[in-house]
């Protein structure tokens, strides 16, 4: 029965305060995260919302909000009423039980192993560029001059808000497709031996996945979905990170014999898995990029960048 914490840290200029957009992104970054651990029915997943508003007619509001998502989706909820310290806020608990194994066998990676992303890197930086456009309408003006226009920052906003208040169940439905039932033995040529969550962090998350492994991860691949406007948001130092990830971006660790069977179900289902890398040597932490990834062009700190390849058994962070 794995439980999982999420809150908004994420807030959507364009949108009312009482939008349902906002708890919207909480409830689902949880599920998403149990959707990573393999939990593929959702009729086991129960939700726990923290939230809070300077005023009672707000609070309503996101009480209406949270049972509209859960009825849409089917989706259990226990609410215990709202924090009560008068400020906007919107968390919340997951839980769920799954017949099986947790892929996260990080003491089971082994040299050779493939490291799959589920889905493209960036995303997060249009919700910085659109805000950042609204707030100075000169700026505008200087993202199309730098190749970047507006209406392209727009769609590019449009689908990062969609993909991040939409649940991705079939996430864990493939997830599970490839784990043990609980009980049963792990076989590294059929099932998944460890997943990871990029997220906000982007390419850091390898960082830590190559802490959790105790492996040197070497990266021959970096699939981008917006690559010139989070290249630019980098470079300006509009974003600290350009790599942030939306929904549905993880990382997979699995052996060469099923990850193709992995990658061809993630298709199916509109995600576009690729392999990156793999796991080059075990017994260093480090990640590894191919130089001509120039991947430090996506990184606005040279010193974060730094830290992120440089061999160590520190936590790596942005």
């Amino acid at each position: 029965m794995p439980a999982v914490a999420a809150v908004t840290d994420i807030a959507l200029v364009s949108e009312d305060p009482g939008s349902e957009i906002h708890s919207n992104i909480a409830m689902t970054t949880a599920i998403e995260r149990l959707n990573l651990l393999g939990c593929g029915s959702s009729s086991t997943f129960k939700l726990f919302p923290a939230y809070d508003a300077p005023t009672e007619e707000l609070l309503d509001t996101f009480r209406s909000n949270l049972d509209a998502y859960t009825s849409r989706y089917n989706l259990a909820m226990e609410d215990y009423s709202s924090l009560k310290f008068g400020r906007m806020y919107h968390g919340t608990t997951a839980m769920a039980t799954t017949p099986k194994e947790l892929p996260t066998k990080y003491d089971q990676v082994e040299e050779g192993m493939e490291i799959i992303v589920t889905n493209k890197f960036g995303g997060l930086p249009a919700l910085s560029l659109y805000m950042l456009a609204r707030m100075n309408p000169e700026n505008i003006e200087k993202f199309t001059k730098a190749g970047v226009p507006f209406e392209s920052i727009t769609l590019a906003k449009d689908e990062a808000a969609k993909n991040l208040s939409e649940p991705h169940f079939a996430l864990g439905k493939i997830i599970s497709k490839y784990l043990p039932d609980f009980g049963m033995p792990y076989d590294r040529n059929s099932h998944i031996t460890a997943v990871y969550p990029v997220g906000a962090r982007g390419i850091f998350a390898i960082g830590t996945l190559a802490e959790l492994c105790s492996s040197q991860i070497s990266i021959s691949k970096l699939p981008m979905r917006h690559e010139e406007m989070e290249k630019f948001a980098a470079k300006e130092s509009l974003v600290q990170n350009g790599t942030a990830s939306l929904n549905g971006c993880h990382l997979i660790v699995a052996s060469k014999e099923v990850s193709p069977q992995i990658t061809d179900d993630l298709r199916k289902h509109n995600f576009g898995p690729e392999s990156i890398g793999l796991v080059a040597k075990k017994g260093i932490v480090s990640v590894t990029f191919s130089p001509e990834l120039k991947v430090e062009e996506f990184v606005a700190s040279k010193a974060a960048f730094d830290r992120l390849i440089s061999p160590s058994t520190q936590q790596l962070s942005t």
